[in-house]
């Protein structure tokens, strides 16, 4: 379920941004076609819309920063739960692998003393 729904999501972004592409290539598009005298009347008319553009650009920019802050918030915990999960080896490693030797040369020794040890 919980898949279905990452997946939702990700078609719903991908999906946004496809449209944003797509109204931004149809306005540049018929821009481009038009008269330069009109293209210049329309630039002066539509001042206060682009002025509002550049806010809201502004401030979806400034919203995708917050947002990747924010994820990166969540990653950092995903990571501390990780080392909660999974400890990084500490001193104890070395004393463990130590260990791990002694049982060799101990088990080594035992074949010495009997001649049955490889020549």
């Amino acid at each position: 379920m919980a898949d279905l729904v990452a997946q939702a999501i990700a078609v719903t972004l991908q999906g946004v941004i496809l449209a944003t592409f797509l109204v931004v290539a149809t306005t540049f598009v018929t821009f481009r076609r038009m008269n330069k005298d009109v293209r210049r009347a329309r630039m002066f008319i539509l001042a206060e819309r682009l002025e509002r553009f550049l806010a809201a650009f502004t401030v979806a920019f400034a919203s995708t920063i917050i947002v990747f802050v924010w994820l990166g918030g969540f990653l950092y915990g995903a990571i501390e739960i990780f080392f909660v999960v999974r400890p990084r080896p500490r001193g104890g490693y070395r004393l463990l692998k130590r260990a791990a030797s002694i049982r060799t040369r101990a088990r080594d020794a035992s074949t010495e003393g009997t001649g049955d040890a490889p020549k």
